[in-house]
């Protein structure tokens, strides 16, 4: 499954903190500067879950951190390439929908993400 760096908020950790975490443990990636792009409910009525999807900048590479559990290739897409899958129906995670629509529509309205 493609999909964007997300995981759990641990207790005591806020959104960002834990986008920052993640981010770190499953690419190896760090960013300087960090925006809060969308948030919003996956599943209104039926859970109480909410989700933040944050734009992160100024990246810095560095070596992934996954748990033990996870197993993850890393494949970096362009934004083209990525809307068309999502558009062909081969990205099927809402927030990587979300995320990748998001920042398409950013840029293509001529704003500074």
């Amino acid at each position: 499954m493609l999909e964007l760096p997300a995981g759990r908020i641990d207790p005591g950790e806020n959104a960002l903190a834990a986008g920052r975490r993640e981010l770190l443990e499953e690419t190896g990636y760090t960013a300087k500067r960090w925006k809060r792009a969308l948030f919003f409910y996956p599943s209104p009525g039926f859970l109480e879950e909410t989700m933040t999807i944050f734009l992160a900048r100024g990246l810095n590479a560095g070596t992934a951190q996954p748990e033990a559990d996870e197993r993850i290739e890393h494949e970096l897409i362009p934004l083209s390439q990525a809307t068309g899958l999502i558009l062909s129906g081969k990205i099927r995670d809402g927030k990587t929908i979300a995320g990748v629509l998001w920042y398409q529509e950013t840029v293509r309205a001529g704003n500074k993400p």
